[in-house]
Parts: structure tokens; sequence; C-alpha cells
């Protein structure tokens, strides 16, 4: 044993008189990087309930400037007043909705360390939505009056870091649809 880490050694320091060293290739940085990953959040409208639930988010990054993001989000509305049938059980939901938002941003580099950088990507999006809610269970008169289909536009700000951002949005309001809607989602990403 002692023989074979001596040969090993001897074998490293030693070299041929004409060898040369091998080029080192500089790192070059792959130029989309492809990730995934899954939130928690909160949706809220000043004059309207609040909606909790998750959402999942599958994204692209060209060279680390900008960011193509597509989220797919899943919240369920809160019970906001007592009404009838009386709740039983809990959860107790007036309602739920689905959001596919696609957005596009630039991702601003803001420090940190190499496997630890902290970014910012203010971002531009367009969310699409479906929702039902039931007014008996007591849901707020704003959330039961929004049509059950809609397209608004939804500019939002992530941050980033390492594997977590904290991701906030808001929905514009247009046409029926006369109070904002602010998104709040803290994530893993991978």
């Amino acid at each position: 044993m002692a023989v074979l880490l001596v040969t090993l050694v001897v074998v490293s320091i030693a070299r041929p008189a004409g060898a040369q060293e091998l080029p080192v290739t500089p790192h070059v940085p792959n130029d989309w990087v492809v990730y995934g990953g899954i939130s928690e959040q909160i949706d809220f409208a000043p004059v309207g309930g609040v909606w909790f639930g998750g959402s999942v988010s599958v994204g692209v990054r060209w060279r680390e400037l900008i960011e193509l993001r597509a989220e797919h989000e899943l919240t369920f509305l809160a019970r906001t007043a007592e009404g009838k049938p009386e709740c039983v059980e809990p959860p107790c939901l007036s309602g739920m909705r689905g959001t596919f938002t696609p957005s596009v941003g630039p991702r601003i580099h803001l420090g940190g360390s190499k496997k630890m950088p902290f970014a910012l990507t203010p971002s531009i999006g367009f969310a699409l939505g479906a929702q039902l809610v039931y007014r008996e269970p007591g849901a707020p008169i704003f959330d039961v009056e929004t049509p059950t289909t809609w397209g608004l536009l939804a500019p939002g700000v992530t941050f980033a870091s390492g594997l977590f951002d904290f991701r906030t949005r808001v929905r514009m309001p247009r046409g029926e649809i006369r109070s904002p809607t602010f998104e709040l989602a803290f994530g893993a990403y991978f």
C-alpha cells in the first residue's frame, strides 16, 4: 500500500522534459438557463377579499440579462362574513381562481456571492384568469361582481437570492374590474 502511495506521488511530481501543460479554457456561462419552482402566495384587492394558494413557475434566463417566466396559480377565497349555509368544517371557502401569467423583464444583479447572488427582476406580464365565487358563503361584493374570466396587465418585481425568491405583482384594473389586485409570493426555485 505504501509503495502504491509513493509511486502516485512520484508520478504526479515528475513530468517528462518535453511535456506541456494542457491549455486552460475560460469558463463560458450558459446562454440559456431554465429553472422552475413553487411558491406560496396571497392575493388581495383593497375592496375585495383575501385569496391564498400557491403557484408553479417555469422560467428561462438569457445570459443572466433577461428573464422570461410563466406562472400558473391556484388560489382560494377565504370567507369574510358569516353566510348561509353555516360553515361546519374548515376550510370554509367562498371561491377559487386559476391564473396564468407570462412575463418578461431584465435581471439586475445586486451583489452577493457566486453561490448566493442577489438579483432584482422588474417585469411586465399579462394575467389570464378564471374564477368561481359564491356569494352565499360570505364573499365580498367586489369578488362576486368580477367577471368569471379576465385578462389584465400585471407588472411585477421579483427579488431572488440563491434558491429563494420574493415576488410581488399588481393586476391593473380594466373594464368591469375597478380595483387593482395585489399579489405577494415567496418560493423556492431550482
